[in-house]
């Protein structure tokens, strides 16, 4: 179910509960004021749970066959290849075997983190997007920010990224492409997955141990 459609939802709930909150009094409102009253803990208890199920109970097995919205949320462990070339020595960058992927997933949304042992990288835009087919991509814009002492040959830039998540709605691996706008451009797969949100590269590193 689309974020929109869950609102939506919601909205009926509360128009529902209304109802039915009448009901159970046994008579109808006799004035507007005692139709809306029952509006308001209506509301209330319809954002509560709007609000659990978009942070929370969205990811829980049996909501997620339901959705079929892969659970991504957690530091992803994996591997980049790059075509930039170092401008110092001449020489394309080898594989880097540690980069992490850093996935902050609600229902409704997600940002993306790339964390490097020389740079961090942060959405400034992301979509997780269902294909017909039920493959998932995840697809951001992102900048990027070397740490200062590699300014010198690797300056802050921007680009795009778009990754291919497995149909299964707990994701085992994803991987996918990048582009820059330094005409560069790689590929990455991330193979495991900590339930834990690291805030620096470190932090990630030593999830892995």
């Amino acid at each position: 179910m689309p974020p929109k459609s869950a609102l939506y939802v919601a909205a009926g709930a509360v128009v529902a509960l209304a109802f039915v909150i009448a009901l159970v009094r046994g008579s109808a409102p006799d004035t507007v004021s005692e139709w809306l009253a029952p509006i308001g803990p209506a509301v209330a208890l319809a954002s509560a749970g709007l609000w659990l199920f978009d942070r929370y109970a969205w990811r829980w097995r049996g909501l997620r066959k339901l959705t079929g919205r892969p659970l991504l949320h957690g530091t992803w462990h994996g591997t980049l290849r790059t075509d930039w070339v170092d401008p110092q020595t001449g020489q394309q960058k080898s594989q880097d075997d540690n980069v992490f992927l850093v996935i902050r997933q609600r229902f409704s949304d997600l940002t993306v983190r790339m964390l490097t042992q020389e740079s961090t990288s942060g959405s400034l835009e992301a979509n997780l997007i269902r294909d017909p087919d039920g493959v998932h991509r995840v697809a951001y814009l992102y900048d990027n920010t070397p740490r200062p002492e590699v300014r010198h040959r690797s300056q802050i830039h921007y680009g795009a990224t778009v990754l291919v998540t497995p149909k299964d709605t707990e994701a085992e691996g994803i991987e996918g492409h990048y582009f820059t706008d330094r005409t560069t451009s790689g590929e990455m797969r991330f193979h495991t997955r900590y339930k834990q949100l690291a805030e620096t590269w470190v932090a990630a590193m030593n999830l892995t141990r």
